[in-house]
């Protein structure tokens, strides 16, 4: 009798002791997995902010780069362009001086004998040629200085859009 007692005793001691640590096996469970679930998780969301500056920044420098790019080429332009504008005022004030010549310029003196009116003639007349060779090829050089300055700004140094998958 006293060992079915003690059997019996035991055996309810042991039913509540697992139901008991069962319980606490649970709760412990469930803390650990809230605790797994907060303990990197504020990591998470700082190593994803620290990425998405990082590619922030990384298109910033991009684009800066590129309008570096294209501030270049428009200096290099301008710098065409100026010069091909200060050959223009000397070849305006050339071809002022070659008219003034053809109009109005005769050797003084005695008569001059023709084949030296013929040099003259012809010595005038090749300076307003290649004044005027200058003035067409000055503006030629403008133009295609333009032309070839825009055509790299829009074709080859494009500013850095990002595409859908980097956005």
């Amino acid at each position: 009798f006293g060992s079915s007692v003690s059997a019996q005793a035991t055996s309810g001691v042991r039913s509540s002791f697992d139901h008991r640590s069962g319980r606490v096996a649970d709760d412990f469970a469930m803390d650990f997995l809230v605790e797994g679930f907060d303990y990197n998780r504020e990591n998470f969301f700082f190593d994803n902010e620290q990425k998405l500056k990082r590619v922030f920044q990384g298109q910033r420098v991009e684009i800066k780069r590129f309008v570096q790019y294209r501030e270049d080429i428009r200096d290099l332009i301008d710098l065409t362009v100026g010069k091909m504008d200060n050959y223009m005022v000397l070849d305006a004030l050339l071809l002022d001086v070659c008219v003034a010549l053809i109009t109005e310029g005769r050797p003084e003196g005695a008569p001059a004998p023709q084949w030296l009116l013929f040099v003259y003639g012809l010595s005038c007349a090749s300076a307003l040629f290649f004044v005027l060779m200058s003035m067409w090829l000055g503006i030629h050089a403008s133009v295609s200085a333009h032309a070839n300055g825009i055509q790299m700004l829009t074709q080859y140094v494009r500013l850095p859009v990002p595409q859908r998958t980097q956005l």
